[in-house]
């Protein structure tokens, strides 16, 4: 972040970074010294849900809260979500870097203190609510920055949101899957910035594509929810598949993305009638495989 110190923009960056982080940084140790001091010393992995356990009621929410408010700080989540946007003088490749790998440390950071976090329902509720508020605050960013790499920090918050309210529900599984799918999507996104302004600028040269007809649009409306949906519930059936929070949320995720690509396919002028037909069962078979 400090590889510009000629921009003031970047020592702004800087000095916003150090002191958000900087609170959760010690909101984290603070939680860390008070689990060590009531285990009289380290602790290893395997015993802090039983340290966190054997601590009265007020200490062990105020370790949990803490836990919650480092991961909050280190994701750019609300109330920390200003230091973000003000790193976006650093080059490319480092934005890369954060928004793929280091943001994602609040996720890693409450799956490792699970058992500590989720014994208090305080903390997961806080975790909620924070997410929550950050999906709204970064998709509301996403719609009115004008510029690119602005708006996929704006996303950046709204990812986490996401990833900080699976966690607060117990989907610990897809918050994991998550943590890795966005580190992937966002490193990627990043490193083709300047591509992508190339893109856009051919887009808005071309000549407007042509609307599907408003049948075919409603009936690739009711395909793209009702064919994605039958093929996982018939896998799900078929394989016998226990039911749990993780399970749901990934179902939910994979219906959506299969449903707004065969909505993309159907109503794209190129796609023949015998196509169309062609892609029912290819969503449904890729659905329920997934």
């Amino acid at each position: 972040l400090a590889m510009q110190p000629g921009s003031r923009q970047a020592r702004q960056g800087l000095a916003r970074a150090a002191v958000q982080l900087g609170v959760g940084d010690l909101a984290l140790w603070s939680a860390v010294v008070a689990l060590a001091a009531w285990a009289g010393g380290d602790v290893s992995w395997d015993r802090i849900g039983a340290v966190a356990a054997a601590l009265p009621a007020g200490p062990a929410m105020t370790v949990a809260v803490l836990l919650v408010a480092a991961g909050a700080s280190r994701a750019a989540q609300v109330p920390f979500h200003g230091w973000l946007p003000m790193t976006l003088a650093a080059p490319t490749t480092v934005s890369a870097i954060m928004h793929a790998g280091v943001v994602n440390a609040a996720a890693f950071l409450v799956i490792r203190f699970a058992e500590t976090v989720t014994a208090q329902p305080v903390a997961m509720l806080l975790l909620g609510i924070l997410g929550a508020a950050s999906m709204l605050c970064g998709a509301a960013g996403y719609l009115v920055r004008p510029d690119l790499k602005g708006r996929l920090v704006a996303s950046t918050t709204a990812q986490m949101g996401v990833m900080l309210v699976a966690l607060a529900v117990g989907a610990w599984g897809a918050a994991l899957f998550h943590l890795i799918g966005h580190g992937i999507y966002k490193a990627r996104l990043f490193l083709r910035a300047g591509d992508q302004i190339d893109d856009m600028r051919r887009a808005q040269a071309a000549p407007a594509a042509e609307r599907a007809s408003s049948p075919v649009r409603a009936a690739a409306v009711a395909a793209a929810v009702i064919v994605p949906g039958a093929g996982i519930l018939a896998a799900t059936w078929l394989a016998d598949v226990p039911s749990t929070s993780s399970g749901v949320l990934l179902d939910a995720y994979g219906w959506m993305t299969a449903g707004l690509l065969l909505h993309g396919a159907l109503t794209t002028r190129a796609a023949s009638a015998g196509l169309r037909v062609l892609l029912l069962p290819a969503a449904a078979a890729a659905a329920a495989a997934y």
